[in-house]
């Protein structure tokens, strides 16, 4: 994650909660990129404390989502499920510069990584992240049938149609995640969204 991804100044304006803001800051001091991470546990922690906090403070800036308990539950389910998007997406190209991304079991499987190479536990890896990236978001969907929410709140979420068809294709042919024309952008997808209606 980069500081481009961050919520704009207007966002953190207006009465969002600091503990989110602390989980946030706490996480952007740890650079996955640099530092593998010790566990899959610890990985999902922090796209916990980022992505899905980040969409969690953004919600706030809508009437429609001042329910605390909905904004969380949509905050999980999109906002997880677009960060873990955005690792396996990624991956290409932190690969070519050398730097880490997804946890992955043994250090032989960071050195094929960093060749740009797959073996079964990077394909397993990645396909594992896909399915509950899908579990989550259409849980997400599922849970947005229930509610009656006004098109243009709707489209601050459906933005996440976006990854669906990148990430069929990856989980049917893992080796694509060393494509270099993937992009997926917390800030111009979810963030500039909520942007827009609330200015």
């Amino acid at each position: 994650f980069h500081p481009q991804d961050a919520i704009p100044d207007p966002l953190w304006s207006r009465g969002l909660g600091d503990v989110y803001k602390r989980q946030l800051i706490k996480a952007r001091e740890f650079d996955c990129s640099k530092k593998p991470f010790d566990s899959h546990e610890q990985q999902i922690k922090y796209i916990r404390d980022t992505s899905q906090n980040l969409l969690f403070m953004g919600l706030s800036c809508l009437i429609e989502f001042n329910d605390n308990s909905l904004r969380r539950k949509l905050s999980e389910y999109f906002g997880l499920s677009f960060g873990l998007a955005r690792f396996v997406l990624a991956v290409g190209s932190l690969s070519q510069n050398k730097c880490y991304s997804l946890f992955l079991p043994t250090g032989s499987d960071y050195s094929t990584y960093f060749e740009g190479r797959i073996n079964d536990n990077i394909s397993g890896r990645i396909r594992s992240d896909i399915d509950l990236t899908f579990n989550l978001y259409h849980t997400g969907k599922t849970e947005l049938k229930s509610i009656r929410l006004k098109e243009k709140s709707l489209s601050v979420l459906n933005t996440a149609n976006n990854f669906v068809p990148i990430l069929k294709e990856i989980r049917n042919n893992p080796k694509l995640i060393f494509r270099k024309d993937h992009k997926l952008s917390l800030r111009s997808k979810f963030i500039g969204k909520i942007n827009e209606l609330v200015t």
